[in-house]
């Protein structure tokens, strides 16, 4: 692909987005480019996630012809449905009409379409919702068609790259402008047969969760219009009477030890927790896991003045167990005097209920040596420093505040003025 250069004061959005050459070459971007590209990766994410586009279809149209002429096949008759599971339904009604299977072009339409964008051009992103209509098409045993390599969801990775070069004038391919088009004309996903070509609409409704993946314990994370959904925790796709027996509290530990996926377990147990807390794991799995040690804190009187003293003693039992593969391991906090109990999830490493307990704690490692006093409520930790940690705190880069590290059982608890 060849060099562009762009004279300064060229007009984007009505900013001017100078350009910093070397020897012709865009070596970096200035921070007018740098602000837009985030307008661009906003206005891609957006495109899907606001579930607020409907199929463009004159312009899909246009794009699909442009695209089976490009490949050099005929232009197809075009057919929407509204899921990727919907376009399976139509391929099978297809063939069941025509009593036979029009030949698949995919491999032509990829040839093609990579020759004409360029070779560089990678799509990065793909959508795991594939794999789950595999599985939906082999349950209602009907005959799976791949769908399309280029001309879906998992285009915008790529296409969203390419389109900020496009847009502050490095780049203006006429074949991408085109194939972008046809990406924003609202659909999601293709399969490319001979003679026709089967386009579904984007879902209705999709929920994730802060890290920006398909997520919901409490129903479908992906639902398109026909009906058609997906269930997925923290990215794991589900099966939907698995889902349902978990959130009916049907799922026994039987079903759990004999899931042979190790990223579908983990994705039940954040299912359980997020639902119902530690203590239904614990409940759950109570005949498999092994006390294995007890430390019992009581406070130095000291810390009692001006109570009623009713809060000077924690006992703090580890629990670890094994099921199918996935190391468990719980710390229970009581405090007797108030009868209170919860769990704590720790590291399935840790082998004293005080280390354990404690391992959850972690401070900058700059400023482990300066810790004062440590107070905990629940899973929230307050800590108080003397004043030369104050004074380290003040100046603590971004760098140092990552930088975390742990304290052993002994120095927590010897810190520990206050729990509950």
């Amino acid at each position: 692909m060849d060099n562009v250069i762009i004279a300064e004061g060229d007009q984007i959005n009505g900013n001017q987005l100078m350009f910093v050459k070397s020897a012709g070459v865009l070596q970096h971007l200035n921070e007018l480019q740098l602000a837009h590209a985030d307008k661009v990766r906003d206005f891609w994410l957006d495109y899907i996630f606001s579930c607020k586009n409907s199929i463009d279809k004159a312009k899909a149209k246009i794009g699909i012809e442009w695209l089976y002429k490009l490949a050099k096949h005929e232009v197809p008759t075009i057919v929407y449905v509204d899921s990727p599971m919907g376009a399976q339904y139509a391929v099978h009604l297809l063939k069941e009409l025509t009593k036979s299977a029009p030949a698949s072009v995919g491999a032509s339409v990829r040839a093609s379409v990579w020759a004409s964008v360029g070779a560089s051009v990678r799509a990065s992103v793909r959508a795991s919702v594939r794999a789950s209509v595999g599985d939906s098409v082999w349950a209602s045993k009907i005959q799976y068609e791949s769908f399309s390599s280029y001309g879906s969801i998992g285009d915008y990775g790529w296409v969203s790259f390419y389109d900020f070069f496009t847009q502050i004038g490095v780049i203006n391919h006429e074949g991408f402008n085109q194939f972008k088009q046809l990406i924003l004309s609202g659909i999601y996903d293709m399969i490319h047969l001979s003679g026709f070509c089967i386009i579904s609409a984007l879902p209705s409704e999709i929920s994730r969760n802060d890290a920006g993946l398909l997520h919901s314990i409490s129903g479908p994370a992906i639902i398109f219009k026909d009906g058609y959904c997906q269930y997925y925790v923290n990215g794991v796709n589900l099966e939907q009477n698995t889902f349902d027996k978990l959130l009916k509290k049907q799922y026994g530990l039987g079903e759990f030890i004999a899931e042979k996926n190790e990223e579908t377990k983990a994705a039940i147990l954040l299912f359980m927790r997020e639902n119902w807390g530690e203590d239904y794991l614990v409940n759950l799995f109570t005949e498999h896991l092994k006390e294995i040690d007890t430390y019992v804190d009581k406070k130095k009187p000291e810390y009692l003045q001006g109570t009623n003293e009713g809060m000077n003693i924690g006992v703090y039992t580890l629990f670890k167990g094994n099921f199918g593969g996935i190391a468990i391991a719980y710390v229970r906090c009581y405090c007797p005097s108030t009868d209170r109990m919860f769990y704590l999830g720790v590291d399935p490493v840790q082998k004293k209920a005080k280390d354990a307990i404690a391992s959850l704690y972690r401070i900058p490692v700059c400023l482990k040596p300066y810790i004062k006093e440590i107070r905990r409520q629940g899973e929230r930790y307050s800590t108080t420093l003397t004043d030369r940690g104050n004074e380290l705190l003040k100046k603590l880069t971004k760098t140092e505040a990552q930088d975390l590290t742990p304290i052993t059982g002994e120095e927590y608890f010897s810190k520990m003025t206050y729990e509950y």
